[in-house]
């Protein structure tokens, strides 16, 4: 319940006087590990887990809906895993690599 002893001032926005910190006016904070970067030796097998997982999914998915079989949908999920890998090889060596 707001009373006459209770109530607040209204808050002024006079930018020249106010103590009140914002986003902009703040210089910008440095996260505590950007001077080194985390390096984790899991970082290849998972890169090479999921790739291995998202062309099995894809597999499953092509096979349901495009109606794929045999060989051409294995050669199409073949591809997908291999570029995959390579791309995401990239970039674990890019974040683990200096």
């Amino acid at each position: 319940m707001v009373t006459a002893n209770t109530a607040r001032p209204p808050i002024t926005s006079n930018s020249a006087h106010s103590n009140r910190q914002t986003p902009f006016s703040t210089p910008p904070r440095s996260p505590a590990h950007s001077d080194r970067t985390v390096r984790t030796p899991m970082a290849p097998w998972i890169e090479t887990a999921v790739s291995i997982h998202g062309a099995i999914g894809v597999r499953t998915v092509l096979s349901e809906w495009a109606g794929l079989r045999g060989g051409v949908l294995n050669g199409v999920c073949l591809l997908l895993c291999a570029l995959l890998l390579v791309m995401g090889g990239r970039a674990v060596l890019a974040v683990t690599m200096i």
